[in-house]
């Protein structure tokens, strides 16, 4: 096994980026989600794929969500590399972090990580018709977020109808690591 040989600026980056470069790990945990989180990580994605747009990145999530649409600007972010991206989540992956866990090709989870999904919160305050239209926006988004569900189970081979995956949605589905690899959201616990 080859030594790893660390300098500052190696351990500066990752305790102030959440990038490590010499094993091309960035790590999502510790706040909401949000648009300075999404911004570097997306920043951290394009920067490994320039430097080796073929070799794995590994993403290490422990999160308990946050803004569903910086989230779904990582899941582009992700989805658009070539780089194969590996998830890896410890603790807790919920909310707005499952979509992102989904985004990636490998997906592993820690034994005793909880993985939990759901429909999200909303807090609109605004003119009345404004709220309106947000309301049918996040519908929309919701559908695009049960499709995502939909197709990990569906990979399963589990039985599962859309309508089902919105039922999982419209409170909080909580699932053990094993849960979640038997519903295809994860493929295997570490």
């Amino acid at each position: 096994m080859k030594k790893l040989r660390l300098n500052k600026g190696h351990i500066e980056h990752f305790f102030e980026y959440n990038l490590f470069i010499p094993e091309r790990m960035i790590y999502l945990g510790g706040e909401s989600i949000d648009e300075d989180t999404s911004s570097n990580i997306i920043k951290a994605l394009n920067l490994l794929k320039a430097t080796n747009s073929t070799k794995q990145i590994t993403l290490v999530i422990n999160s308990l969500g946050g803004c569903e649409y910086d989230a779904w600007a990582i899941y582009d972010a992700i989805r658009s590399l070539k780089t194969p991206v590996k998830a890896i989540t410890y603790g807790s992956c919920m909310s707005a972090a499952t979509i992102i866990f989904l985004a990636c090709k490998y997906r592993m989870i820690g034994q005793n990580c909880v993985f939990m999904l759901h429909d999200g919160t909303d807090g609109i305050n605004s003119h009345v018709r404004n709220t309106e239209r947000w309301g049918d926006f996040s519908k929309r988004y919701r559908k695009y977020a049960y499709k995502i569900y939909y197709e990990a189970i569906k990979k399963k081979k589990l039985r599962m109808t859309m309508k089902q995956v919105e039922e999982m949605c419209a409170f909080d589905t909580i699932l053990t690591a094993k849960e979640a690899v038997d519903y295809g959201f994860a493929h295997k616990i570490i």
